[in-house]
C-alpha cells in the first residue's frame, strides 16, 4: 500500500507542536504521522512513524433493555444491552449509569448517585441510595468526547431499610471447646424489613479479621479453642441489608472448663470499646 503524505513545514526552531486543520477529515481517522527537522543546509532525517486519530464524536446512541432490581435498601442493580463495540468514529468506552430520586426536579448531589463502568460491561449496582424510595434509572455511553444520549428511565424501588435495633440481653456460656451464644429476638419497626436471619461475627483480637456464622435463631454455639480470648458481635439482616450490631463483647481466656457471661449494662466509650462481664466460674463436680 502507498502511503502519501502531507507536508507541513514549522518555520521556528522552539516550535514543539502543530496543528493540521482540513474540514473535510471524518472524526476518529487514522492518521500516520513522522517528524524531521531541516535548516538553511537541507532536511535532515525523520523520527520513527507514530499513529494517531483526529479527534472523535461522542457516542451517538443510547443504550437499550435497560433493567434494574434492588438488590437491598441501598443498592440497585442495573444491566443493558451494550451498544456494538469496534474502532468506528463513535467508539464506546463505558456506560454512564445514573439513579435519581423520581421526585427531584432538580438534580442536588445529595439525591443522585452515578458512577461509571470502563470497556463493555453491561452491568453495575448503583450504591448509596436511600432505602424504601423510588428512583429513575438511566444508562448513558461515552468516550473522550463527551456522553451520548441517555436511556429511557425506568422506575425502581429499593428495599425497606434494615431492623435498626442491635441484639441485646447477649448471654454466653463455655463447655469444653465451644462458646455458646444466646440473645434476644430483634424485631424490626413498621418501616424496616423484616429480620431474616443474624451475623455473628467473631475475632480472636482486634487487628485479625472477623469469620461470620450466619444463623436463624437467637442462639448460635461455636467450636473454637478455650484457651483463647475472643471479640464477638452480632448483628440482624434482612431483604434491606444489615441491620445494627450488638455491643462488642470480649469473652475472656478461662481457666477452668466451664463459665457463663453476658454483656454488661455498664455504658462504654465508644461501641468498639471492651464490655465488662460479670463471669462466674462453674466447678465440676
Amino acid at each position: 500500500m502507498i502511503l502519501l503524505y502531507t507536508f507541513a513545514a514549522v518555520p521556528s526552531p522552539d516550535a514543539s507542536r502543530y496543528v493540521f486543520k482540513n474540514e473535510s477529515i471524518q472524526p476518529f481517522s487514522k492518521f500516520q504521522v513522522k517528524v524531521g527537522v531541516y535548516n538553511n543546509k537541507g532536511e535532515g532525517p525523520f523520527g520513527r512513524v507514530i499513529t494517531i486519530y483526529s479527534a472523535e464524536e461522542e457516542p451517538g446512541k443510547a443504550p437499550t433493555r435497560v433493567r434494574a432490581q434492588s438488590v437491598s435498601a441501598s443498592e440497585v442493580e442495573v444491566t443493558w444491552k451494550a451498544l456494538p463495540w469496534s474502532m468506528s468514529r463513535r467508539r464506546v468506552l463505558g456506560y454512564e449509569v445514573k439513579g435519581k430520586l423520581y421526585w427531584e426536579i432538580k438534580e442536588k448531589e445529595e439525591t443522585v448517585s452515578m458512577l461509571r463502568t470502563v470497556g463493555n460491561r453491561t452491568a453495575a449496582i448503583i450504591q448509596g441510595l436511600r432505602g424504601s424510595s423510588t428512583y429513575n434509572i438511566t444508562v448513558r455511553a461515552y468516550n473522550t468526547a463527551g456522553t451520548g444520549p441517555s436511556s429511557a428511565p425506568i422506575s425502581v424501588t429499593t428495599k425497606k431499610p434494615p431492623p435498626s435495633q442491635p441484639p441485646v440481653k447477649v448471654m454466653w456460656n463455655t463447655s469444653n471447646s465451644k462458646i455458646i451464644l444466646n440473645w434476644e429476638q430483634v424485631k424490626a419497626l413498621e418501616n424496616e424489613s423484616e429480620v431474616m436471619g443474624y451475623k455473628v461475627l467473631y475475632k480472636q483480637n482486634q487487628h485479625s479479621q472477623p469469620r461470620v456464622m450466619e444463623t436463624n435463631t437467637t442462639s448460635v454455639e461455636l467450636s473454637l479453642p478455650q484457651d483463647e480470648e475472643y471479640i464477638i458481635q452480632i448483628k440482624p439482616f434482612g431483604e434491606g441489608g444489615e441491620g445494627s450490631s450488638s455491643r462488642q463483647i470480649t469473652i475472656p481466656r478461662v481457666s477452668g472448663p466451664n463459665a457463663i457471661g453476658s454483656a454488661s449494662s455498664v455504658s462504654t466509650l465508644s461501641a468498639l470499646s471492651t464490655i465488662a462481664l460479670s463471669l462466674t466460674a462453674r466447678t465440676s463436680l
